[in-house]
């Protein structure tokens, strides 16, 4: 059986762990983590991820940079990217530019809810938790 692959980039250890703990228990996923915004693309190449989490700032960089580079390559560019801020207060969600935004206050069941629904329509949306 092939297992959905799930990489989480963000620099807070303690967020990556506590996502990644929520995905493989809950979710039943096989998750990497990358805590470095510059080893993003490498460990993405090394470990063809089905969908990444994605910080949307950390280590002085910007998620939508990382995000553009990872997109910028043939075998990642489909891949799809669910955007995590933590810019707006935890029971919010909003529309921005088309895209929606949530809080990195993550809910367990909304973490779920976003991956599943990413992985289940697979087209272009950033969405983020």
């Amino acid at each position: 059986m092939n297992q959905t692959k799930i990489l989480i980039v963000d620099d807070d250890p303690s967020i990556s762990r506590m996502m990644r703990v929520v995905l493989e228990r809950m979710g039943g996923y096989l998750v990497r983590e990358e805590n470095r915004a510059a080893a993003a693309l490498e460990t993405a190449w090394e470990f063809a991820p089905d969908l990444i989490v994605l910080d949307e700032h950390m280590d002085g960089v910007h998620g939508g940079a990382v995000e553009a580079a990872l997109h910028a390559e043939p075998v990642l560019e489909s891949v799809p990217v669910l955007l995590a801020t933590d810019r707006i207060k935890p029971t919010i969600s909003v529309r921005c530019g088309g895209e929606t935004v949530l809080t990195r206050a993550i809910d367990p069941n909304v973490l779920l809810a976003r991956v599943s629904a990413l992985l289940a329509s697979p087209q272009q949306v950033r969405l983020a938790a």
